[in-house]
């Protein structure tokens, strides 16, 4: 359930933005396979829901390490 205006992708500073995170380590991350992306022409772009998927990942692994 998306919003109608929200676009399918973002830019990787728009990505760092959200994140909170400096665009270089978003550059590792994504160089890593870490962050899912694709390319167009020269622009890498990340789905627009990857920084919740990334949130969920790491809320999933504090509930598997510790007692909630």
């Amino acid at each position: 359930m998306t919003d109608q205006n929200q676009p399918l992708f973002i830019s990787m500073a728009q990505y760092a933005q959200r994140m909170g995170v400096s665009e270089g380590l978003v550059r590792k991350q994504v160089a890593a396979g870490q962050v899912r992306h694709i390319k167009r022409g020269r622009r890498t772009l990340i789905p627009h829901d990857e920084p919740e998927r990334h949130y969920q990942e790491a809320l999933d692994s504090l509930k598997i390490g510790g007692a909630v």
